[in-house]
């Protein structure tokens, strides 16, 4: 991850508002390990960040996970129904 903590924090918060995870079994986020922090940060971090999305929604937040980077991002779906 390459992004502010508060710029993924509004990406998530977006998809919560919109009902979209409540809808998931898990939220599963990769390892964090390219991002430098910035005075734009403001000292928020990526752990304050994961700590107030797991305090608003009830859907377990999964971190760390060795998920590979890929050009074109797409969604990982385990054990579900999904048409494109």
């Amino acid at each position: 991850m390459n992004e502010h903590p508060y710029r993924v924090e509004r990406m998530l918060l977006q998809l919560h508002q919109a009902g979209v995870l409540q809808a998931q079994k898990a939220v599963l986020v990769g390892r964090i390990s390219d991002y430098k922090p910035s005075p734009l940060d403001r000292g928020y971090t990526v752990k304050a960040m994961l700590a107030h999305l797991r305090s608003v929604c009830a859907t377990p937040v999964v971190t760390g996970l060795p998920l590979p980077i890929m050009p074109h991002q797409s969604p990982l779906l385990l054990a579900a129904r999904c048409s494109w």
